[in-house]
């Protein structure tokens, strides 16, 4: 059975180094079309990061919890 959606919540990471990234980027291309994988990332430190390698593009991001949570 496959979960609804997948969230990866980056609220207490301090700094996104770029194995990270590629973990996200390879768990959201894997999953694609199967089952949806959000990120939160509010704080402007790991939300930076993925500004520049414009994966903002790519995953979708959300600012909290509750937001990543939502349905729809």
């Amino acid at each position: 059975m496959r979960p609804a959606m997948l969230v990866v919540d980056l609220t207490e990471v301090t700094f996104p180094a770029s194995a990270g990234l590629a973990e996200l980027v390879r768990a959201n291309r894997q999953l694609r079309g199967q089952v949806p994988v959000r990120v939160v990332a509010g704080g402007r430190l790991v939300l930076r990061p993925l500004e520049l390698t414009r994966l903002t593009d790519e995953l979708d991001i959300r600012p909290t919890l509750d937001d990543a949570l939502l349905t729809g």
